[in-house]
């Protein structure tokens, strides 16, 4: 393998290569061909796996000097007590973000996530994508003494709080650019006579359209005291699943939301269907009809449906159950409904305004559903806020969005009053 200066050589190469592309498109105004797709998605490529054995190599190179500087025997060295080697941690790059030095790996993971987004505007402590997908090492040795340790990745715990990735929504993380959705609708196959009769020839049709995902700026602060950057694992992993969950509940707010709010992402539940403005006692029935809409429209037999309820659609499904209960159509051991799996989130079709009270139910075919994290995040730091209780906040900035595509895939249910 090639040392760590030759291979940021040739991953700088393919990084202005991939750059010149990107800008002849946009200069003139245009989507990439389809061998220029397949050529820039291959440096994309090339330039992930670079990074990565970088990395390797790096601190390969690192591990060497340091034995070279401080030879010891390898069956006593403790290399685990490396700087170099140790878990990147989101209360150190906190540290960093409120007393301005930064050093150590979070100054060389800030400088990476830079170098991996250049298009990417960072104002505070940078953390790449690499550090976000990153596990710790488990201790199975189960050491006396040993303190626990967090071996979840943030992307896990963002994917952990999202009713539409558990629901089956396709994920994209380490996103660098904007993600080109293609989609293909209306294919017709027909027959030919053997006869050469022009006129019994089918016409043929179809489209190719698409939607792209871009990156929306969500922002999320912590409150943080002096007593909470003292390191340990617990609040490590509280951090990072506090963040997480913020920017994960703020971006299906805006998805699911039963009007689209200004700001972010478009809402698809409000594009979605009309199918029904009562969800009480017809709950099962308003929901099976809403899934043959979906068969009606193209939507195949094995795709991806699920039903997303807020909390009082729930209610009302459960009382409909009890009241009149056809055998078969609710299953709450495995959470099925009329055959299709359910989801409870006060996202679903949430309003600020008088009809919040009201149910809210989309049936959706999941494998419509995009949904993406761009780049790294940022991390800034506010000292003045709380300044007079001794606290600081901490400001992580992500770059995210997510939509559907073909409308035609989900039917939503408003109860009118």
């Amino acid at each position: 393998m090639k040392n760590s200066i030759e291979l940021r050589q040739e991953r700088a190469e393919l990084i202005g290569k991939a750059d010149s592309m990107l800008n002849l498109a946009k200069d003139e105004t245009r989507d990439f061909t389809n061998d220029e797709q397949v050529s820039y998605d291959g440096m994309m490529e090339n330039i992930d796996k670079l990074a990565n054995d970088i990395s390797v190599v790096e601190r390969q190179e690192k591990l060497n000097a340091e034995i070279a500087s401080n030879p010891v025997s390898l069956e006593t060295q403790n290399v685990s007590d490396s700087k170099e080697v140790r878990d990147y941690s989101f209360i150190d790059a906190a540290k960093a973000a409120t007393s301005g030095r930064v050093e150590g790996l979070v100054r060389e993971m800030d400088q990476e996530a830079r170098n991996e987004n250049r298009n990417q505007e960072f104002k505070g402590i940078a953390i790449p994508y690499s550090v976000l997908e990153s596990r710790a090492a488990v201790n199975t040795a189960l050491t006396a003494g040993s303190a626990p340790t967090n071996v979840l990745s943030f992307v896990e715990q963002l994917s952990n709080a999202s009713i539409l990735i558990d629901a089956g929504a396709n994920f994209y993380s380490g996103v660098s650019a904007d993600q080109k959705i293609p989609v293909i609708a209306g294919v017709t196959t027909g027959f030919y006579s053997e006869a050469g009769d022009d006129s019994s020839a089918a016409t043929l049709g179809g489209t190719v359209t698409g939607s792209t995902l871009s990156p929306n700026v969500a922002i999320s602060g912590v409150e943080v005291s002096a007593a909470s950057m003292v390191q340990n694992s617990s609040v490590e992993g509280a951090f990072r699943n506090s963040i997480a969950k913020s920017i994960m509940s703020k971006l299906e707010n805006q998805l699911l939301s039963a009007a689209n709010i200004a700001g972010g992402p478009e809402s698809f539940f409000a594009d979605a269907t009309a199918g029904g403005t009562t969800f009480d006692a017809s709950a099962i029935t308003d929901l099976a009809a809403a899934q043959a809409t979906l068969y009606g429209n193209g939507v195949e037999m094995n795709s991806n449906i699920a039903v997303l309820l807020n909390p009082n659609a729930y209610s009302d499904l459960m009382a409909a159950a009890g009241a009149d209960f056809t055998p078969g159509y609710l299953d709450m051991v495995s959470r099925r409904v009329a055959t299709m799996p359910y989801y409870v989130s006060s996202n679903v079709g949430n309003d600020a305004g008088s009809l919040q009270a009201l149910a809210r139910a989309l049936v959706i075919d999941m494998d419509s559903v995009h949904m993406a994290l761009f780049g790294g995040l940022d991390m800034l730091v506010d000292p003045y806020t709380n300044a007079a209780f001794g606290g600081t906040r901490l400001i992580t900035t992500a770059l995210v969005d997510g939509l559907a595509v073909q409308a035609g895939r989900r039917v939503k249910i408003v109860e009118a009053s």
